[in-house]
């Protein structure tokens, strides 16, 4: 929720503003940033292409909307907010894990969507859905993701690393119980709480539905 909101966001706040927009396309000629929509599934993989692949000018502009300080403080103080949310480890990941995922998915909706469409085609691209989701989930595509976002992180200056995260600890009813190690290991928590999650989550609900 929290990272396509953060999508929204950044489409809101070059889309409303004409001089924003305008100072946009002078860093990236042929973009174009797209809404999300409830009732439109492509709008996701729309939305998420032009960080896919421009997240780099992107952030340069709202760098320098930040700097200007001719611009108002309103815009200024939105664009380092909007820098806070897209300019994490963490995010860059998640742009790379979803465009993935939504792009499999993508291919057999578009399909789907005509009005006449070829039953044994749709069987078999949902299969092959099904193939290459299972193949994503393992240890193995996983580094090559964190290595992909590494890159990506390098080029923003960002620290390619996850915030680690701690758990509460659990009240001891005996003494011979071990005390919990608070802190878990930051990157494969991310592995298995939202990675594998994910595609645990898409691969069920195709299997089910289909």
């Amino acid at each position: 929720v929290n990272f396509f909101s953060g999508i929204q966001e950044l489409y809101n706040y070059f889309s409303i503003n004409v001089k924003r927009w305008d100072v946009l396309k002078k860093y990236v000629k042929n973009l174009t940033l797209k809404p999300l929509s409830a009732s439109r599934w492509e709008s996701r993989i729309e939305a998420l292409k032009p960080l896919k692949i421009y997240i780099s000018e992107i952030y340069q502009v709202l760098l320098d909307i930040t700097n200007d300080h001719t611009k108002d403080m309103d815009s200024r103080a939105q664009a380092n907010n909007i820098i806070s949310k897209i300019c994490s480890f963490k995010f860059l990941c998640s742009v790379s894990i979803w465009y993935d995922i939504l792009n499999l998915v993508n291919i057999v909706s578009k399909i789907m969507q005509k009005p006449r469409f070829d039953l044994q085609l749709v069987t078999e691209n949902l299969n092959s859905i099904l193939n290459n989701l299972k193949s994503l989930r393992t240890d193995e595509k996983f580094e090559e993701l964190m290595t992909s976002a590494m890159a990506k992180a390098r080029e923003l200056d960002i620290e390619p690393d996850f915030p680690e995260t701690r758990k509460r600890k659990k009240r001891k009813l005996f003494d011979y119980e071990a005390s919990d190690d608070t802190v878990n290991d930051a990157k494969h928590d991310f592995k298995i709480n939202f990675y594998f999650a994910i595609l645990d989550t898409t691969i069920s609900s195709i299997s089910e539905r289909f």
